[in-house]
């Protein structure tokens, strides 16, 4: 039950929340570490309303990457332009729809008992009360962990893509630029994986068997490999894919190889 549009003191309770949930983490950071992280997000929490994207702006930025805030695609690119035009049209139109037309919106929806695409069902009492601020949320948690892999995997691509990127260019790189692309992908997966694993132990604390959550974890892409990882918290270091090495070696890349092995091999000691 989300009580915060009628607090108005929701705007300092968040910052000290986030550093409270930082500080009291069980994860094997120091107390310094998570002190630090506590006061970033505290910070992030009180410049939010400040600093965050301006509603169209945003809006355009997620038209142009074809994701919604929650990572669904906004149009299909393979539909007919109409429709391709109607799907641009209305995710433009929530920019400019206030609040009380939007709640009138899922009131209509709950009195005709309609489902939406995604399962989500409209309750008429709750949808009435969310008029003054109060309203019950369900937690559709196999749907939210099907999301999350999928965004896992995205940023996972992106992350390989600052070695691959090295690896992989037609222009000339070094072998200091292959080691360099290298250490900040294994880096940045390694927080995606230690991340991710926490969604993964949290879907079973909801109620959801591990065999499914495994299934889910599949489904969007993710390697028996990493689910072992995430499985046991033994976070390996990024290994290139055989496809990557193999393109290497075709384009007579062996100096860059030969610094990914290198860098590879130093990292695996750790």
């Amino acid at each position: 039950m989300d009580f915060s549009f009628t607090d108005p003191f929701t705007y300092l309770k968040k910052p000290v929340i986030a550093l409270a949930r930082a500080v009291n983490s069980n994860d094997d950071s120091s107390f310094n570490e998570r002190l630090a992280d506590g006061v970033m997000g505290a910070v992030s929490e009180l410049a939010g309303p400040f600093l965050g994207d301006q509603l169209f702006s945003g809006a355009l930025l997620e038209l142009k990457a074809n994701r919604d805030s929650s990572g669904r695609s906004i149009y299909n690119p393979q539909d007919s332009g109409a429709s391709i035009a109607a799907n641009i049209t209305g995710h433009i139109a929530k920019v400019f729809t206030p609040g009380s037309l939007d709640t009138a919106g899922r009131i209509i929806k709950a009195a005709g008992g309609v489902v939406s695409d995604s399962g989500r069902s409209y309750a008429l009492g709750n949808e009435v009360m969310s008029a003054v601020g109060v309203r019950a949320s369900e937690m559709d948690v196999r749907q939210s962990l099907g999301f999350k892999a999928k965004r896992f995997m995205q940023d996972y691509r992106d992350a390989s893509s600052l070695f691959t990127g090295a690896l992989l260019s037609r222009g000339t790189r070094s072998g200091g630029d292959v080691a360099s692309g290298y250490n900040k992908a294994n880096d940045a997966i390694r927080e995606l994986s230690e991340d991710f694993r926490q969604t993964y132990i949290g879907a079973m604390r909801l109620g959801v068997p591990q065999k499914e959550v495994i299934s889910a974890l599949k489904a969007n892409g993710i390697s028996d490999e990493t689910i072992k990882m995430l499985q046991t918290g033994k976070i390996k270091p990024y290994e290139a894919s055989k496809q990557a090495i193999k393109k290497a070696q075709e384009s007579g890349a062996k100096d860059r190889i030969d610094a990914y092995n290198r860098t590879y091999a130093a990292t695996k000691k750790y």
